[in-house]
């Protein structure tokens, strides 16, 4: 059962800290009950008006199925628009290196780490018409 009480003394702990600049929530593309949850108490940080920004990101190798990724979109709770950042070496290294780290993932989606660098690439070069980026997602009001 969902605890209002507990929730918002989480949010209210995020929203105390001073040197927070944005946040990074789950769009909720893959439907994974956990990451509605936080995308939902990240809508609520939005309502907050806080001094920090808010974006949601893409939900990755949900988000690479156009059907399923558009759908998501289409019914996120609020009108959002898209941002795409190209990404240093740096940043892709880590963030293969962080999936890596779900080596169930791994056995769902490729046959081998590999295959993932590569899907994970390919993906992000299709976000970034070439280039390797990635897209995150802010509401409008």
């Amino acid at each position: 059962p969902q605890d209002p009480a507990q929730e918002k003394l989480r949010l209210d702990d995020l929203t105390s800290e001073t040197f927070i600049k944005a946040v990074y929530i789950p769009l909720g593309i893959g439907g994974h009950v956990d990451h509605i949850l936080v995308r939902d108490a990240g809508i609520a940080l939005h309502d907050q008006r806080l001094p920090f920004a808010v974006w949601f990101y893409e939900d990755y190798p949900y988000s690479a199925n156009l059907q399923i990724y558009q759908q998501a979109i289409a019914h996120f709770p609020r009108k959002l628009e898209s941002m795409v950042y190209p990404q240093k070496s740096s940043h892709i290294r880590a963030k293969l290196g962080a999936i890596a780290c779900y080596e169930s993932q791994i056995s769902t989606f490729w046959a081998n780490l590999n295959d993932m660098k590569e899907a994970v690439q390919t993906h992000m070069k299709s976000v970034g018409n070439g280039a390797l980026a990635e897209r995150f997602w802010r509401i409008i009001d």
